[in-house]
């Protein structure tokens, strides 16, 4: 008896091809990679912020790679500190350009009055926080210890500390316009102050200004561990506007610092001077070029995009951004580290790019295959 058998085959006609180059077109060619690039595009940004806020370092890039190994230490022994140069230009701007990262020398631990204006807390040994500040003063022939407590005085009360954090990141703070003079000695005295009064052990501070100007010719100032304590517990914490600042939300950061806890008492009044200086960022007034430089910077990266050219038979995704406040900056030493990471995250994403579009390709011939 004979055997008959059937086989069903799909037949694709001209009108299914069409139908698939069409859809192939529309959803491969034309749109087959916008989600998965503005996923991508999320992870440039975050590598360009931390490009321009941490990578770009006020010292060498020897120095740089030292920090990243907390065993490394400057020529006192100490963990090197090496703030980026973003802190250093937002600084400059909630300051009014008071303070100059650049200026201090990571070789010494002390700071003078004609340096940064801004005072870094280090290690003793056996401490297990950054304690210990130091300001050197020359003293001038005839000079008083009450004379040199006065300028001591003033510089601490002005002087933003920058003090690290047990992990190694540097917290800033600001005086509010608190008395920390109870705190103020000089060095090595048990007495706070400018007195000379016989302390029951050791030398008083008039005593000690007079040895270390027959020594030394200079005399160096400091504060009680309990007022770098004070500081870290009541002074003007600014992480949460520096951050706002890193992020290009000068917005977020004048919000901020309009609380009353950022205002800086002078002169009986509580002032919000760095409320004004960012503000005055944000109408684009900086006339430093540097500070202006980070600023414009930042908010190219805020502002990057992707646009879309749609052809026959092509798509071309370009990265775009604007800044309509900002003048040329090819010349920022910012330029070449970000279009080196851009070129980095080029590399690094377009094997995930080519994975996406082929799992889309797979699924439309499979969903073609089961609707034919």
């Amino acid at each position: 008896m004979s055997k008959t058998e059937f086989r069903i085959v799909s037949v694709v006609t001209k009108k299914d091809l069409e139908k698939f180059q069409k859809q192939f077109t529309k959803d491969i060619i034309q749109n087959g990679l916008d989600a998965t690039i503005k996923k991508s595009l999320s992870k440039l940004q975050a590598t360009l912020l931390t490009t321009v806020n941490e990578t770009v370092r006020i010292e060498s890039p020897e120095v740089a790679a030292k920090v990243a190994d907390p065993t490394q230490t400057n020529e006192l022994e100490q963990p090197v500190i090496n703030p980026p140069k973003s802190e250093q230009e937002i600084l400059k701007l909630l300051t009014g350009g008071k303070t100059d990262l650049s200026k201090y020398n990571q070789a010494k631990d002390y700071t003078t009055l004609s340096e940064t204006g801004v005072v870094f807390a280090h290690y003793s040994t056996g401490q297990t926080k950054a304690n210990r500040v130091n300001l050197r003063m020359d003293i001038e022939e005839n000079e008083t210890v009450s004379q040199q407590f006065i300028k001591a005085n003033q510089f601490f009360h002005e002087a933003i500390f920058a003090v690290p954090d047990t992990d190694g990141t540097i917290r800033y703070y600001k005086n509010p316009g608190l008395d920390i003079s109870s705190f103020v000695k000089i060095k090595c005295s048990t007495m706070t102050g400018d007195g000379d009064g016989q302390p029951f052990t050791g030398m008083s501070p008039a005593q000690r200004l007079q040895r270390d100007r027959h020594r030394k010719g200079f005399a160096t100032w400091t504060l009680r561990q309990k007022g770098i304590d004070f500081i870290r517990k009541s002074f003007i914490d600014l992480t949460d506007p520096i951050e706002a600042i890193k992020n290009g939300d000068l917005d977020l950061a004048s919000r901020l610092l309009k609380q009353k806890k950022y205002a800086v008492k002078s002169d009986g009044e509580n002032a919000n001077k760095m409320k004004t200086e960012v503000d005055t960022a944000i109408a684009d007034n900086v006339k430093d070029k540097a500070l202006k430089a980070y600023l414009d910077a930042v908010t190219l990266i805020r502002n990057i995009q992707v646009t879309k050219k749609v052809e026959d038979k092509s798509t071309t995704y370009s990265l775009f951004s604007y800044n309509a406040k900002s003048e040329a900056a090819e010349d920022s030493e910012f330029t070449p580290k970000i279009l080196r990471a851009i070129r980095a995250w080029v590399v690094s994403e377009e094997n995930d790019w080519f994975s996406d579009l082929l799992i889309k390709v797979e699924k439309l011939i499979k969903d073609f295959e089961s609707g034919v």
